[in-house]
């Protein structure tokens, strides 16, 4: 008997002090607010390149929106959709989003 007791207490002792326990946050919880990365470094050249990728690229289509019609939320997904029909690259839609974002309020 005694030593189903010890194999039990042992037992007992090595589970408490497995892994710790992963607790789901319930929707009361706080949230923590999480450091927004640094601004990417950009310099007048890179915006004035921005500036003219977005003007000779969108103004084939439609007509030029300025960047403070829409805020960098609203924006976002308009350059996303944008990027693929005026056949712009990554590095090419980078510059013309940090044109856009230049502007635009946060």
């Amino acid at each position: 008997m005694k030593k189903i007791v010890v194999i039990y207490a042992v037992s007992l002792l090595a589970v408490a002090c497995g892994a710790p326990k992963v607790v789901a946050m319930q929707p009361n919880d706080p949230v923590v607010p999480q450091m927004p990365s640094p601004p990417k470094e950009t310099n007048t050249a890179m915006i004035a390149q921005g500036k003219g990728l977005f003007e000779d690229n969108c103004a084939k289509c439609h007509k030029l929106f300025k960047p403070t019609d829409f805020n960098q939320r609203e924006w976002g997904p308009i350059l996303t959709s944008m990027q693929r029909k005026a056949e712009l690259d990554n590095d090419q839609m980078d510059l013309v989003r940090d044109y856009v974002f230049s502007s635009a309020t946060p």
